[in-house]
């Protein structure tokens, strides 16, 4: 009925369409925008590389432990994990109906419970990796290279964007750098094994030998009156040539066996 008499009398309807039109403009231009929407996020990802394990090794011995410590926190809602060779991956997910106050807090305890589980991770697995920023939007992606037909080194061009990254963090309303493909610098001790018979040494001491040589922890304390200093050794690896001139072994006749002499740096 209602429908009908609209339909007869088109200056109502015109009417009703006109209003709904306005409601709809005036709701639009009231409605909170932002370039960059806000998101809270309730879901984490925690990674962790044990080089060299089977599945069963990197459940048991890393992905298990992370998870006893984590299912001790209640704001958890869902926990879920992967073990593969090498990997142990944790997915998780906290209540949807957290307040801010309490979504930092359990952030900050599932960190706690990281550090304290990798306490009882064996030998060569690494850290833990926490990533709890998802949801972030990237404004700018920036790629490096080297202009023209110049062959520039990778690792000069990795130091090159590390340092565009540290400036990038220094601008204002910048949250996060990230770096991607950066390339990894590594110095390779290559053994002539003939060389190493010939002297009677071992890997194992040629290993020592390094280790011992590049100091990377305090060796004492000294502490007085109003002070408290660290003792460190000096003699860290600075270049090539320094690794060359790790002395292995010292024969009884005086002779001292280098790493220039049994390999190649």
């Amino acid at each position: 009925m209602l429908a009908r008499y609209i339909f007869r009398h088109s200056r109502y309807f015109t009417l009703i369409i006109v209003c709904v039109l306005a409601v709809g403009i005036t709701s639009i231009r009231s409605i909170s925008r932002q370039e960059d929407p806000t998101l809270t996020n309730f879901v984490a990802s925690i990674t962790t590389f044990y080089p060299g394990a089977t599945p069963d090794r990197v459940e048991a011995l890393v992905t298990r432990p992370l998870e006893d410590e984590l299912r001790k926190i209640p704001e958890i809602f869902e926990l879920a994990s992967t073990s593969t060779s090498g990997v142990s991956a944790i997915r998780i997910r906290l209540y949807d109906d957290l307040p801010d106050e309490d979504l930092e807090r359990s952030w900050s305890e599932i960190r706690d419970a990281m550090t304290e589980a990798a306490r009882q991770f064996p030998d060569g697995a690494g850290e833990p990796d926490f990533d709890n920023d998802r949801m972030s939007s990237f404004t700018a992606i920036v790629a490096l290279s080297s202009a023209g037909s110049e062959d520039m080194p990778l690792s000069l061009l990795g130091r090159m964007a590390e340092d565009f990254a540290d400036r990038a963090r220094n601008l204002p309303n910048t949250k996060l750098a990230e770096l991607f493909g950066e390339p990894r610098e590594e110095i390779r001790v290559e053994i002539d094994e003939s060389a190493l018979v010939s002297r009677g040494l071992s890997l194992q001491q040629v290993a020592a030998a390094l280790q011992a040589a590049d100091a990377k922890v305090s060796s004492g304390r000294a502490s007085g009156a109003g002070t408290d200093m660290l003792i460190e050794l000096a003699g860290d690896f600075d270049s090539m040539e320094r690794i060359r001139q790790v002395i292995v072994n010292t024969s009884s006749g005086g002779s001292a066996t280098r790493i220039a002499d049994i390999a190649r740096v």
